[in-house]
């Protein structure tokens, strides 16, 4: 428990790395949406690495824990729908 309790208390240390790049795209993706009021970024803007996020997780919902589609529904505006804004 101590070897745990020091790899914890190191800053950044994560368990499962791909968890914690889908939570942080995640809260970049929350913030757009409390900004533009929709979670629909568009391709070929500033945000177009989070567009092509949005598009990928719209096309694999159903490989989605249902952790995530919750976390995702509960964004303003989010739709499963690939229809742009």
């Amino acid at each position: 428990q101590s070897k745990i309790d020091l790899l914890e208390a190191l800053p950044g240390w994560v368990w499962n790395a791909v968890d914690a790049k889908w939570e942080e795209v995640f809260a970049a993706l929350e913030f757009f949406a409390k900004l533009n009021g929709h979670s629909t970024p568009k391709r070929g803007s500033d945000e177009d690495t989070l567009a092509r996020w949005v598009e990928y997780l719209r096309k694999r919902k159903s490989e989605s824990s249902d952790y995530r589609v919750r976390k995702l529904e509960s964004l303003p505006g989010w739709t499963w729908s690939r229809e742009t804004i």
